[in-house]
């Protein structure tokens, strides 16, 4: 996994550029999102604060990108 922590929309649509829309979402704990595709993460307006994106190096039909607190 290469993890990545974007401070804006526009960087985490550029870091799951390429993934398949329909690939799962694993949202962390106390993240206070709700998506469960990558389709629904780039459709989000706003970006939370200290945010981890986790997305596999080598992405098949069954990787997972994953949304997690920074800390």
């Amino acid at each position: 996994m290469k993890r990545f922590a974007p401070t804006k929309m526009g960087g985490v649509r550029r870091l799951l550029s390429g993934l398949e829309h329909t690939m799962k979402v694993e949202i962390g704990p106390g993240v206070p999102l709700a998506a469960t595709t990558v389709a629904a993460l780039r459709a989000l307006s706003e970006w939370p604060p200290a945010l981890v994106l986790e997305i596999p190096r080598e992405p098949s039909p069954d990787s997972v990108v994953k949304v997690r607190t920074s800390s």
